[in-house]
């Protein structure tokens, strides 16, 4: 499982056992009710402070090392894809007991009463916590293979286009229209080789496309070799994981407006080769191949989505 995946909650680790810490703690509150029930100076109260420091001392304390080894500390793993549906809640840490206050004590003989419950403390945990894009569908591939440029064109999202690699540093969302269907398309930060290893801006970003249910693979025209790029890619995602290898892709080959047709000949079977499925021939900027793109996007997602049972025919005396 990637690291990055876990919600994680710190464990406590004592310095000595349990039974000890609870016998000092119990001698400390002892001391503590007689000294101020004999209103005592002296030798009492500074036992009962050496007891108060030394149980302190002897709790429980957070490794500050198990921030950077995820494997030192406890982990509580919440497989929302399997344990959780939408629109479920799962509770992380219970809250405590408030207590009463003054107002709960009130009575008709005691109209401002100066007793309030302080209550109970709650569940106290340190939790990491990761935030996943829903989106339909999602653009991979190289950087500067024409991701954000596509987005631009089918949607009213407004991503940063240049003409230098990792112009994208964040997802980006845009919402598709296609005969009458609207669907979400995430644009994440190019791939390079090595990215699994942190080369880049690593892989993390994957996370946002791990609930897609088609990926649109763009492999840019203009590189040396389309089948070679496809594969960096495919191997990236394959490292990553989570499943990603296995979701419907649809190749594209875009930025073809600037290629001669031999060369576009020559790239799409490279691509067809390293894909073992024709691509589609893709610009952006005049529109080409982009309908049938998005017809085939929307095709995956609409074949993949639950059927809803058929609602039975209304009743009638």
């Amino acid at each position: 499982m990637h690291p990055t995946d876990v919600i994680a909650a710190l464990r406590f680790e004592p310095l000595l056992p349990i039974w000890l810490i609870a016998a000092l703690a119990a001698l400390a509150l002892l001391m503590v009710a007689l000294a101020a029930f004999r209103r005592a100076r002296g030798t009492v109260l500074r036992l009962a402070a050496f007891a108060t420091l030394l149980t302190w001392l002897a709790g429980p304390r957070f490794v500050q090392e198990s921030l950077n080894n995820l494997h030192d500390i406890g982990l509580l793993v919440v497989d929302q894809s399997a344990s959780m549906q939408v629109g479920e809640r799962a509770r992380l840490a219970k809250g405590g007991n408030g207590g009463f206050g003054n107002a709960h004590f009130k009575s008709s003989t005691n109209r401002a009463p100066r007793r309030a419950n302080p209550g109970l403390p709650g569940e106290e945990r340190w939790i990491r916590l990761r935030l996943k894009l829903i989106a339909d569908a999602g653009l991979v591939g190289l950087p500067n293979a024409g991701k954000s440029t596509f987005l631009a064109s089918v949607s009213a999202a407004k991503p940063k286009i240049a003409d230098y690699p990792f112009t994208t540093l964040h997802p980006q969302l845009g919402v598709m229209s296609i005969d009458g269907r609207e669907f979400v398309l995430a644009d994440i930060p190019g791939l390079i080789e090595g990215a699994h290893e942190g080369a880049g801006l690593g892989d993390r970003f994957l996370g946002h496309v791990e609930r897609c249910r088609v990926l649109l693979h763009l492999v840019d025209g203009t590189c040396e070799h389309a089948g070679e790029a496809y594969k960096t890619v495919r191997a990236e995602l394959d490292a990553y994981g989570e499943g990603l290898t296995d979701k419907p892709e649809i190749v594209a080959l875009s930025k073809v407006d600037v290629l001669t047709p031999e060369q576009i000949k020559q790239q799409t079977a490279r691509l067809k080769r390293a894909a073992k499925k024709t691509p589609l021939i893709l610009s952006a900027p005049t529109r080409q191949g982009v309908t049938e793109a998005l017809r085939a996007l929307a095709r995956v997602i609409d074949d993949s989505r639950p059927q809803e049972p058929a609602q039975a025919g209304a009743w009638h005396p």
